[in-house]
């Protein structure tokens, strides 16, 4: 059985104080008092992590690890006594969100291509192995395209970040978290067809990761709301034109030209 993916324990640490940090700020600006803040700081720390692990039936979700709860605590601590210079390192923490997102799905993504490939070279149906049958190598093919598109994606987001900055580059930011958890999922539910019934078993760890990638698109929240800030810069572009819906190409190098 192959071992499940895992994210790397510097970088989750990483994501928990900074979402921590970010939930601390935002507390911190409604006026609530300590203890509030506090709650809301180690719900956003942990709380994306917590329904994975719950939902992947992990046997010590990441809320009863003590190392991540005392990561949100200082997050928390931090977003409260030092606010003020804590959200000069706000752009950062965006970065970090947007490039484990980015990054974590990619790579699942890539596993899931890897293990797809395997499988169809060697497994044979009708005396040929599977990747040549039907239309198998036009769905590995698409497979690598997306894959590479998601990583330029990520890419032109962290890009945008440090040429424009976060409030230029949310749209970027909210195209990502889009575009690619859903790819993801598409990719790995291929993966999961080529192998069949052992695809969905223990015997690899697609069901699993379909089951991370899936609440990915809940955790950081839901697929709606990133689709309509992309589409609502879309829009807010042609508000005031009152040109033809059929003519010559006007220039719209404007909102989501990106760098």
């Amino acid at each position: 059985m192959s071992a499940v993916l895992t994210v790397p324990t510097l970088v989750e640490v990483a994501a928990v104080t900074g979402g921590a940090i970010s939930g601390a700020l935002h507390a911190k600006k409604r006026r609530m008092d300590l203890m509030g803040i506090a709650i809301v700081a180690i719900c956003t720390g942990v709380g994306g992590g917590a329904i994975r692990d719950v939902i992947l039936g992990t046997s010590v979700p990441i809320f009863l690890i003590q190392p991540y709860v005392l990561m949100a605590v200082i997050g928390a601590v931090a977003g409260y006594f030092f606010g003020r210079l804590v959200s000069e390192l706000t752009p950062a923490i965006y970065v970090l969100d947007t490039l484990l997102i980015g990054v974590w799905v990619v790579i699942g993504a890539e596993k899931a291509l890897e293990l797809m490939v395997r499988r169809g070279l060697n497994r044979e149906a009708f005396g040929k192995p599977l990747a040549r049958l039907g239309k198998n190598t036009e769905v590995i093919a698409k497979a690598r395209i997306e894959i590479e598109a998601m990583r330029l994606m990520v890419l032109r987001a962290a890009r945008a970040m440090d040429l424009t900055g976060n409030a230029e580059a949310r749209i970027w930011v909210s195209a990502v978290k889009a575009m690619v958890p859903v790819r993801v999922c598409e990719i790995i539910d291929e993966a999961i067809q080529i192998h069949g019934a052992a695809g969905i078993s223990q015997w690899t760890p697609l069901a699993s990761m379909y089951a991370a990638q899936r609440t990915l698109r809940l955790a950081d929240g839901p697929d709606e709301v990133h689709w309509h800030v992309v589409g609502r810069a879309e829009l807010t572009r042609y508000e005031d034109d009152r040109a033809p819906s059929v003519g010559p190409a006007t220039d719209r190098s404007g909102v989501f030209s990106g760098p």
